[in-house]
């Protein structure tokens, strides 16, 4: 996906709210604008806006010197989500369709998003997203690949995101082996090693990193693990928005379908979807 010149505000307010966490943040504000500025007049928009947002965000954090600045609210949610979670495993060990079930809540998960949402309603959403409907059409498509799979690879987003991916992980691992991905530092609320950990999900799976710390996947400075585990993969589920800004149109030689919520009135426009739709859609460019 390429980039637009609405994104342009976007990537302003993305800094300015996470200078907002930094005590020196605010004042800095102005130097960071001024970097932004010189950067966004070089770049391609041809670019992905997950590829251009990275760059913006650590203008913020080489200007103030804080590399995690959203590690309390990582920490918050994390926690928030781990409250809930028993009860969300029992749903999807009970149901039916317990992968479906699986899916549903992970995608419920997608809505701790803190580089695009300030405040969101996490029980509303999980009411909406486990009761409510979702795409049958994609999801047909995707048992029939699943079920000829033995390898997964799962693009994991947030930190607090990430507990609510745990169950559909577990339900995959009783038929195919499951790599999930993290990233290898830290980008806004982007999951980590030290997340996945406290999700429990380095307990039951195996868990790599990106190899850098950007947002969506960056191939070309991804690690030789991560490649190899995505062109090794027969099945790539990837959630949230920057990775399918990033991976869309890709050439994949697995199957790859993206899970999220529709939270970007740009990328909205760009999917033909609705704002707070569920979406559960398969990549169109296969290598």
């Amino acid at each position: 996906m390429k980039s637009y010149q609405k994104c342009i505000a976007c990537f302003y307010k993305q800094a300015k709210r996470t200078a907002s966490l930094i005590p020196n943040g605010p004042e800095k504000l102005e130097e960071i604008n001024r970097k932004i500025r010189n950067y966004l007049k070089g770049v391609s928009f041809k670019r992905a806006p997950a590829d251009l947002s990275t760059w913006t965000v650590k203008f913020v954090y080489s200007v103030t010197g804080c590399t995690d600045p959203y590690k309390k609210l990582k920490d918050k949610y994390n926690r928030i989500a781990k409250k809930v979670i028993l009860r969300l495993k029992k749903m999807v060990v009970n149901a039916a369709d317990p992968v479906l079930m699986g899916l549903k809540v992970a995608v419920a998960g997608n809505i701790i998003d803190l580089g695009i949402l300030t405040e969101f309603d996490l029980d509303g959403t999980i009411k909406k997203a486990v009761g409510g409907g979702f795409p049958l059409k994609s999801y047909k498509e995707f048992r029939k690949v699943l079920d000829r799979s033995k390898k997964i690879l799962y693009i994991l987003d947030n930190s607090g995101e990430i507990v609510f991916d745990r169950p559909l992980i577990e339900e995959l691992l009783k038929n195919h082996a499951v790599t999930a991905t993290v990233k290898s530092g830290p980008i806004l609320n982007d999951a980590t090693m030290e997340d996945a950990e406290f999700a429990g999900l380095t307990r039951i799976t195996r868990v790599i990193k990106t190899g850098n710390s950007c947002l969506g996947v960056n191939w070309r400075l991804s690690s030789k693990e991560f490649k190899k585990a995505f062109r090794e993969a027969d099945l790539i589920i990837s959630k949230g928005q920057a990775n399918y800004e990033t991976l869309d149109g890709m050439k994949t030689r697995a199957p790859v379908f993206f899970l999220m919520q529709s939270k970007c009135p740009v990328v909205a426009k760009y999917m033909k979807a609705k704002l707070g739709e569920v979406l559960f859609l398969p990549n169109t460019t296969k290598g």
